[in-house]
């Protein structure tokens, strides 16, 4: 039987495993660098420690293996909104409940370390569909729209929960 287990802790690995991750699910390479700076938030906080980098992490592992990762921190200047910055899940392992488990555990540690809202956003895109209903089926409700953001006629989208 297959065992799932988090972890919180960045380590020395993790660059390339978030590359391997995000480059795997076919999502992140219509704007230049975009896999670049998930690699680079997760360095970040490798070599500078969450509070000095401003994200904390969350591995999923799948019998030792990571599978998937989130990444989070609070919105300086507000009380308690936090924003996900990144929830992926490898791309084989797509559509078999792993996603929701991490966001599950994702939204519980931002409750945890005070959120009283959590906002994400995400592209636009017909390819992003997918994406945009699983965040609804999470219980996100979408928020606002704004167009021409990553690139001229892609839009992003903002979504909110309430831990």
């Amino acid at each position: 039987m297959s065992e799932i287990t988090f972890r919180n802790k960045v380590v020395k690995s993790d660059p390339e495993t978030v590359r391997f991750i995000t480059k795997s699910t076919g999502f992140f390479e219509a704007v230049a660098d975009e896999i670049d700076c998930a690699v680079g938030d997760v360095s970040d906080v490798l070599e500078h420690g969450e509070e000095a980098a401003g994200s904390y992490y969350i591995f999923m592992e799948l019998d030792g293996e990571t599978i998937g990762y989130a990444s989070y921190g609070s919105v300086e200047c507000t009380d308690g909104l936090f924003f996900m910055y990144w929830i992926v899940v490898r791309g084989d392992i797509r559509g078999k409940g792993y996603g929701k488990l991490l966001m599950r555990r994702a939204i519980e540690e931002q409750k945890a370390r005070g959120a009283r809202k959590v906002v994400l956003q995400t592209s636009g895109r017909e390819q992003y569909l997918p994406t945009r209903k699983f965040y609804i089926a999470c219980g996100f409700t979408r928020e606002a729209e704004i167009t021409d953001f990553y690139l001229k006629g892609e839009s992003t989208v903002y979504y909110t929960i309430e831990p």
